[in-house]
């Protein structure tokens, strides 16, 4: 992990480490949770794992130490949930956290930590951006509960210092930061993800697809970063497909590898906007972050690509490898063929309309998308709402 210059101040992350490889999660658990200090751990999960094996896996390495667990996790994290498990956690007299689930439960898990710590305005918490005055983050100094992360999508949402949690009068997605917020450590166990649905597990790796590839094109991208965006890009282009595979312990862990890569890089490029308006597609119609960054990636791409083009050429060495012939086309053209053959292999939707979307429903979510702290980072400057909408209207 790298460190966050954050005010003139440098900031480093409480990430004390993380364990790759299948069955991680039953052989190291209890040993990571003794050298932390989480002697009363309190699960945080979703209702889709009540039952499952993954379940009865982490609360057998927990033992003892378990002192209260929440099944209630639902997508985007509305707020006053996070308000009532911060309750339940405060309740049970836990000293730490444990998710498991994607990036939602890990939100949950950070917003309760976050309420713990900080209380629960989430307003004055948030973090603010508009395109005359950047983006501002409030600092939020006090210590952050214990959080052991076992994720089951390729969300990456456990490898990131910031959350979302969304407002459901507004039905905007809010974003906070602290480095103090990433989890103190993580379980990359394809043992955890038996249950993952092929379709969310596919979505989320086209998110880390996006995301690798955001970040790639940053404007403030350097060597370092775009050396560890482009590894992702290559192993999440290699492997996602042969992932979906029940058995593919070593296709899901090189792309769990993806994941850490590109969300430790995020503090130091940002991402763009894909990301923006995933975050703000998903609090007003409720679709997935992985399937709206697939929809909307190529139409980013096109909107983008005069900034772009000629920063095209190490995504198509790494997206183009087992190609026989020359690539003719523009480098954009390429990528954005290649983003398509995936949604096709992974049978992901392509439009928006698919999710009863329809043009008069975009301006709303083009406003706030263009206020997403995200947008910072965009290749091509965002002036105003009207630019993300025309992307919308071209996802429609």
């Amino acid at each position: 992990m790298t460190a966050l210059n954050y005010q003139g101040k440098i900031l480093l992350p409480t990430m004390s480490g993380v364990s790759f490889g299948s069955g991680a999660v039953s052989r190291e658990l209890d040993v990571i949770s003794e050298t932390l200090g989480a002697t009363k751990i309190f699960l945080i999960s979703t209702s889709s794992l009540t039952e499952s094996p993954e379940r009865g896996a982490v609360e057998a390495a927990i033992g003892s130490r378990l002192v209260g667990q929440s099944f209630r996790s639902v997508a985007h994290t509305p707020e006053a949930l996070v308000r009532q498990t911060k309750d339940l956690v405060l309740k049970s007299g836990a000293n730490a956290i444990v998710s498991l689930g994607g990036s939602s439960v890990i939100d949950l898990a950070k917003g309760v930590a976050l309420c713990l710590s900080e209380g629960d305005d989430f307003e004055s918490m948030r973090v603010t951006f508009s395109p005359e005055e950047g983006m501002s983050a409030p600092p939020l100094n006090s210590p952050k509960m214990l959080h052991i992360s076992i994720p089951t999508t390729l969300s990456g949402s456990e490898s990131s210092f910031g959350l979302g949690i969304t407002n459901e009068a507004s039905k905007e997605k809010n974003v906070f930061v602290d480095m103090k917020l990433i989890p103190r450590w993580i379980f990359h166990d394809p043992l955890m993800c038996r249950s993952t649905p092929l379709s969310l597990w596919s979505g989320t790796g086209m998110k880390i697809f996006s995301d690798a590839l955001e970040q790639c094109l940053s404007p403030k991208a350097n060597l370092y970063t775009k050396t560890l965006s482009l590894a992702a890009l290559e192993l999440i282009n290699r492997n996602l497909a042969v992932s979906s595979d029940d058995n593919a312990h070593d296709a899901k862990t090189a792309c769990f590898q993806a994941g850490f890569m590109v969300m430790s890089n995020i503090q130091n490029v940002g991402l763009g906007m894909v990301a923006a308006l995933r975050h703000q597609l998903g609090a007003v119609f409720r679709i997935p972050h992985g399937v709206a960054s697939s929809i909307v990636l190529p139409h980013v791409l096109k909107w983008n690509e005069e900034e772009i083009e000629d920063r095209l050429g190490d995504v198509c060495d790494r997206l183009f490898y087992e190609s026989e012939h020359p690539l003719k086309e523009a480098k954009t053209h390429n990528v954005i063929q290649r983003v398509e053959q995936l949604m096709s292999q992974l049978n992901l939707p392509k439009q928006l309309r698919d999710f009863g979307i329809n043009i008069n429903d975009l301006d709303s979510v083009a406003k706030k998308a263009a206020k997403d702290f995200s947008m910072a980072a965009n290749p091509r400057l965002v002036r105003s709402f009207e630019d993300p909408l025309q992307v919308l209207r071209a996802s429609l």
